[in-house]
């Protein structure tokens, strides 16, 4: 998911082609263009919505149907936040979008604003990766918007959180 991941679902579905058996990838609304063997889901940005959330729940689905010896490529680049919007149970996605609003707004910067992003969602913070099959294999292909943060200040679904919910 991000808002620059279609040319990177596009070019992993011209190289591998028919060696895709499955995959999704979410853009951002109005992201143009037609992917082979790769599910396109469109979601908004930067406020979450009901979109992203669905194309959440099926991409958590597929890492769990994988196995033993499979390839997953996991992209994520910048706005996969909003993107990917997956809240814990104890809150709505409407509490989500209105927590959102809140720390794009509150003058928190962005390692602050993602720390939070992270303990709220059952995605974010390295839980996609918890849910792709121990003896698959895990290709991270990430661009950050900010060059040399290090990787766990994004909330790159597949990086484990160093944050505590007390940060």
């Amino acid at each position: 998911a991000g808002k620059a991941t279609f040319p990177v679902a596009k070019a992993l579905d011209d190289i591998l082609g028919s060696w895709i058996t499955e995959g999704i990838v979410t853009c951002k609304e109005g992201q143009e263009g037609f992917l082979d063997h790769i599910a396109l889901r469109l979601a908004s940005h930067p406020i979450p919505n009901e979109k992203g959330m669905a194309a959440s729940e099926e991409i958590l689905a597929l890492a769990k149907k994988t196995g033993p010896g499979d390839l997953v490529f996991a992209c994520i680049t910048g706005g996969s936040s909003a993107l990917m919007p997956l809240p814990v149970p104890e809150i709505t996605l409407e509490d989500k979008k209105k927590a959102n609003q809140i720390l794009l707004t509150c003058g928190a910067n962005i390692i602050e604003i993602n720390s939070v992003r992270k303990h709220l969602s059952l995605i974010k913070g390295g839980q996609l990766a918890k849910a792709v099959h121990p003896e698959a294999l895990l290709v991270n292909i990430t661009v950050s918007d900010v060059i040399g943060d290090p990787i766990d200040y994004i909330t790159d679904p597949t990086v484990p959180d160093t944050s505590s919910f007390a940060d």
